[in-house]
């Protein structure tokens, strides 16, 4: 049997609010990996009202509509809206401070044993940013006095476009 999205469903009946949220839900978790199951509910809720709010659009049927309409883009402002954007310099720092004291010299140490000439980090879920360029800082400060510090190369991304368009242009409070 084949199976198709809400995305692609005909609109034959009314569904309730709760319904709706849930398929919201579930399209999310599909496009995103981002699990948004029943105890995340009233977040997904109060977010979606919010947009549908912004949209002009008055009940989630009507939002609905509109996300079935422009799926394309709204995916994307959809993405944004239900993802956590929690980041800052430094964030979970006892890591930062292994890094300093151990983990860098024992990960650099195992690239040149395999004739790497190149440390290559990910960061992933970035958000917009601040972890990728604590990283950096953390690495130029360990490095800072020698000079046969290795060469690197850090890949921040994330799953949410508008994030990463901030973390690529790099301005941030002091």
């Amino acid at each position: 049997a084949v199976t198709k999205t809400f995305l692609h469903e005909e609109e034959d009946e009314l569904i309730s609010d709760d319904q709706l949220i849930a398929e919201i839900s579930k399209l999310i978790t599909q496009k995103t990996g981002v699990l948004l199951g029943r105890s995340k509910k009233s977040m997904v809720s109060a977010r979606v009202h919010k947009r549908a709010i912004q949209l002009g659009l008055e009940s989630i049927q009507e939002y609905m509509h509109f996300l079935r309409k422009n799926a394309k883009t709204e995916i994307s402002a959809l993405t944004s809206l239900l993802t956590t954007h929690h980041t800052f310099f430094f964030r979970e720092y006892a890591h930062f401070e292994y890094l300093s004291r151990e983990g860098i010299a024992r990960v650099v140490q195992n690239m040149r044993d395999r004739g790497e000439s190149k440390l290559r980090i990910w960061s992933a879920a970035s958000s917009r940013g601040q972890e990728s360029y604590s990283i950096a800082m953390l690495l130029e400060h360990l490095y800072k006095d020698i000079t046969d510090k290795p060469e690197y190369e850090i890949l921040g991304t994330d799953i949410d476009q508008l994030s990463v368009k901030m973390a690529n242009n790099g301005v941030y409070h002091r």
